[in-house]
């Protein structure tokens, strides 16, 4: 469940910057580790989260309608570890 989490954590750091690199580094990942965790996020779910342009992600019309539902739980998650 660690590892799941974690991808939507990172998944929810790079829609709300932008960057894979600023996500990575604010969740203390290497960049390759934060790209491996969204590429088998996008795997698994069998669709691409986000639109790939020069050094910036923007989120995928699928991307927009799983951020709605992973800000929500991790939301709850915080919640819950507080």
């Amino acid at each position: 469940m660690e590892m799941k989490s974690r991808a939507v954590k990172l998944f929810c750091a790079i829609a709300e910057s932008g960057s894979l690199l600023a996500a990575s580094n604010k969740l203390n990942l290497s960049s390759s580790a934060a790209s491996r965790m969204l590429s088998q996020l996008e795997d698994r779910l069998g669709v691409k989260l986000f639109e790939r342009g020069n050094k910036q992600l923007v989120l995928s019309e699928e991307g927009n309608n799983f951020y709605r539902v992973a800000h929500e739980a991790m939301k709850a998650w915080k919640v819950l570890e507080d």
